[in-house]
């Protein structure tokens, strides 16, 4: 594992935002072209990169940051090359395990963090409120799901999504530089699969400009989440007081 500092860090936060950035554009293009399998191809190339620099960088071993890494390779792979839809059981089943994954790895960093009765009423809440905006999402879109699993597979997705989201901001009580870019990560993606869902099934196509956003830019948020974290290192205390 090789050995990142400081400088070395900012030059990989550049490079993560100028790779999101240049894919970002060259989606845009195709979007305006309606050149939809092109999307698929820069999104596979674009994640070959942060896959590249996430295992030649990476200061963490924990099997479940490989496998959502992993999960979403395999995804943006049968897009590409075996000509799958977006959302079918395979690329949704993957990116799902992925989901899982950063749920397994979250949780066990969280017990440090101590938990108030009036916590379990506001995250209580706000998981009722959530779960029922998945509800209304997945009834929106079930006339158009040809399969009865794939509606039960598309409302776990969202439970998991809600749980990692809700995990990922307690995580963030930690005040560390890999838990804020795995919140950002989660924000971003779950933002992704929102738009994704809505445009793919309602056909409304001007969300895939920002799902094509929010996707590149919150992948590159989980590999700077991976290479950076240094909790005794200069850059981890210059984010720790917000002067980064």
């Amino acid at each position: 594992m090789s050995t990142v500092t400081v400088k070395n860090i900012l030059k990989y936060r550049t490079i993560v935002g100028l790779i999101a950035m240049l894919s970002f554009i060259i989606s845009c293009f195709c979007l305006f072209y309606n050149r939809i399998n092109a999307i698929y191809t820069v999104n596979f190339f674009t994640e070959t990169a942060y896959f590249i620099m996430f295992l030649k960088y990476r200061k963490t071993k924990a099997w479940p940051v490989l496998l959502f890494w992993m999960s979403f390779y395999l995804a943006a792979l049968s897009i590409c090359f075996y000509k799958d839809i977006a959302y079918s059981e395979i690329t949704t089943g993957s990116k799902l395990l992925g989901y899982i994954a950063l749920v397994i790895y979250i949780f066990p960093k969280q017990k440090n963090i101590k938990f108030k009765r009036l916590d379990f009423l506001v995250y209580g809440l706000v998981f009722v409120v959530n779960i029922y905006v998945v509800y209304e999402v997945v009834k929106m879109i079930s006339g158009f799901i040809p399969t009865p699993h794939m509606v039960v597979l598309y409302s776990f997705y969202g439970v998991v999504l809600i749980s990692l989201y809700m995990l990922a901001f307690r995580y963030r009580l930690l005040y560390h530089s890999r838990s804020k870019d795995v919140l950002l990560l989660t924000t971003f993606l779950t933002a992704a699969e929102i738009l994704g869902i809505i445009a793919f099934f309602l056909e409304y196509e001007f969300l895939y400009y920002f799902e094509n956003f929010f996707f590149l830019f919150g992948l590159g948020f989980g590999v700077t989440a991976f290479i950076d974290e240094n909790k005794k290192g200069r850059l981890h205390r210059l984010m720790k007081t917000r002067r980064i």
